[in-house]
């Protein structure tokens, strides 16, 4: 397989999205694939553990054939706030027979909220997420972000690993056979927010050669900013592939917070949560901070209720709301197996309820890649359900 194969092979998994067909054909697509396996395992700990699992092609499966995934940047973490970054490249060939030294793929690995109490959802969400006030984007003067989002912003952006902050790493990436590599970036929770604003600072700040298909492909992400800001982002990344599980309440923050108290409808109810809802729409409103979500071809996945292991009276919908984030979940919901999904020891957003493991064994059975089959893969007997574990 030819260089110039490969790289017409990822961006066709990218302009998937300009097709008629576009929902269907991306939901499950190889990229997206890598991408939410990636942002799955930043939440591993130690984080040390993060370049094995990225290496592991049972685990992070490459978005074309005749290639493989490792670290190439980080993982590295601030320690005040917890912000993790990390870039993994993807090379050609395999790791006993490489086909050269350098990556002709990177994706930009941004974490969410590290092992978050459920309980505590809302106060993480606006712990890391703060609406107000607004601070202006990129010299924009119509463009606002939220105040805790470009806070994460600018400690991501001013992480350095090996001396070399991740845009002086990219500016230094050579190409490949002639070719730029093509940059993604990603994340889950907060990881997904942070992505949507590395994407259009990376836009505005590489060689126009290098951001040529820089394209940000995010999952459970709250919205960062207004419509100046969605329409710098759409923009400069017109390829960009949003997630989103109905069933989430965090990608509703902070442009559909009324909507929040109802998403389980009679199912749960909660009127700590129905106060603090009224409270923010009031605020936004009062003091004209509006958000807008950030528009995506990608179709919703299929939500549905997850049966609660281990229900605490009076807390059951921050329970539900947490499990319905995990981005376990939305592998599952991708048609894949999460690795650690019913180890004891793995962070939150790496575990499922008990009560999933009928729908893992499915997703197994069925292959576990989704709709994409990019080699043969025997899931069910790899991954062992009953024993699942690190």
């Amino acid at each position: 397989m030819t260089m110039t194969q490969r790289i017409d092979e990822l961006v066709g998994g990218l302009e998937a999205v300009r097709s008629p067909d576009a929902p269907a054909a991306t939901a499950t697509s190889a990229v997206a694939t890598a991408m939410v396996q990636l942002s799955y395992f930043a939440y591993d700990e130690p984080i040390t553990d993060i370049p094995g699992d990225v290496a592991d092609p049972d685990k992070v499966f490459p978005p074309v054939n005749d290639s493989y995934w490792r670290c190439v940047w980080g993982p590295v973490v601030d320690g005040d706030d917890g912000n993790l970054l990390y870039v993994a490249g993807l090379f050609a060939g395999s790791p006993d027979a490489p086909a050269g030294t350098s990556p002709f793929a990177v994706a930009l690995v941004n974490r969410g909220t590290a092992d978050p109490d459920v309980k505590g959802l809302l106060e993480d969400l606006y712990e890391d997420a703060t609406p107000i006030p607004q601070d202006q984007w990129q010299d924009d003067p119509d463009a606002w972000v939220a105040n805790g989002s470009r806070s994460a912003f600018r400690t991501v952006t001013g992480l350095t690993w090996g001396g070399q902050t991740v845009l002086d790493y990219l500016c230094a990436l050579p190409q490949v056979d002639g070719h730029e590599p093509i940059i993604l970036v990603t994340g889950h929770s907060l990881g997904g927010c942070i992505a949507s604003m590395l994407a259009p600072w990376l836009v505005a700040n590489l060689p126009p050669a290098k951001a040529a298909w820089l394209t940000p492909i995010t999952f459970a992400g709250p919205t960062a900013g207004n419509q100046g800001f969605v329409d710098d982002l759409a923009a400069a990344c017109p390829l960009r592939q949003i997630y989103v599980n109905p069933m989430d309440v965090v990608p509703m923050a902070w442009w559909e917070v009324g909507a929040i108290p109802d998403v389980y409808g009679l199912w749960y109810l909660d009127p700590v949560v129905a106060s603090w809802a009224a409270t923010t729409c009031l605020a936004l409103d009062a003091l004209d901070y509006p958000y807008v979500a950030v528009p995506s071809a990608i179709a919703p996945l299929p939500g549905k209720f997850i049966k609660l292991e281990h229900p605490i009276f009076g807390l059951e919908w921050f329970q539900e709301a947490g499990a319905q984030h995990a981005c376990a979940n939305y592998m599952l919901l991708m048609g894949l197996v999460p690795p650690y999904a019913f180890a004891p020891d793995a962070p939150r957003m790496q575990r499922l309820e008990s009560a999933q493991r009928e729908d893992v064994e499915a997703v197994a059975r069925a292959g576990g890649r989704g709709t994409v089959q990019t080699q043969p893969n025997n899931v069910l007997a790899r991954y062992r359900l009953p024993t699942l574990a690190r």
